[in-house]
């Protein structure tokens, strides 16, 4: 006796064939990245995130979950929302994340989230949930660059960590956190943004995103902080103004 798959649900986008360009498939919601206009460049500090993540109610605790790892994890949300109980183990002090990295990006080592961190206990307890669950079916989104068009979904059967969730519906959570001008590529861009800047190596970003070198450049957001911090950088190596310089020194003295 055959079994009939149901057909994927209605929010997971259509896949345009490869013929398709960025500027034809602009104003529908393919597998390209069209729909945001406009790249959102301004960066938000850890409390402002978290301001609008402890005050949005419209959203549940596998949300809220969701939301936590690809914030600190920089990933696609496909690389998130695909995530299996099998893809993750918990420790007294951390949780390990193997991440599958689609498209172009590198395979890289584990992912440690530190438990401390703010939101970790969300998605702990949903693991602890979800670990016992038996299989179930999915509709995922799956890269291959030796298909034709090498994104397709595909149904899969398996232990889920975020099981409602969906390429859509990410997008969703996105937008009620954190409001309608962001996407789920934000915190992809605040993740490597945060990362430059403290100052670590190219070799750190690459080992944590999987990134090139050459796409890492597309990641860089605009942070204040950094404004004043280059404007701080100057002062130090500029000489200040006679005029300025004299008028400091009479301020002192009386």
């Amino acid at each position: 006796m055959s079994i009939e798959i149901p057909p994927p649900p209605s929010d997971i986008s259509p896949i345009p064939s490869p013929i398709q360009t960025r500027k034809e498939t602009r104003g529908r919601k393919p597998g390209f990245h069209t729909h945001y206009k406009v790249k959102q460049d301004l960066i938000l500090s850890s409390d402002e995130i978290f301001k609008k993540f402890d005050e949005c109610r419209d959203i549940n605790d596998e949300d809220r979950s969701f939301f936590v790892a690809l914030y600190y994890s920089g990933c696609r949300r496909s690389e998130i929302y695909t995530l299996r109980i099998s893809d993750i183990q918990l420790t007294s002090a951390r949780m390990l994340l193997t991440i599958h990295r689609k498209k172009h990006s590198h395979q890289t080592p584990q992912i440690p989230f530190e438990l401390s961190w703010r939101g970790m206990d969300y998605l702990i307890k949903l693991y602890n949930k979800r670990k016992d669950f038996k299989p179930t079916s999915k509709y995922i989104q799956v890269f291959d660059k030796n298909l034709n068009p090498p994104c397709q979904i595909e149904h899969q059967k398996d232990r889920w960590l975020f099981l409602n969730m969906s390429g859509s519906h990410a997008l969703t959570v996105i937008k009620r956190i954190l409001g309608t001008d962001f996407y789920c590529h934000y915190l992809r861009l605040l993740r490597v943004s945060e990362l430059c800047n403290h100052e670590v190596s190219i070799g750190l970003i690459r080992s944590w995103t999987g990134l090139s070198l050459k796409s890492i450049e597309h990641y860089l957001g605009m942070d204040k902080r950094q404004i004043d911090k280059a404007a701080g950088f100057i002062t130090q190596d500029q000489p200040k103004s006679p005029n300025i310089a004299a008028n400091t020194e009479s301020q002192t003295s009386s």
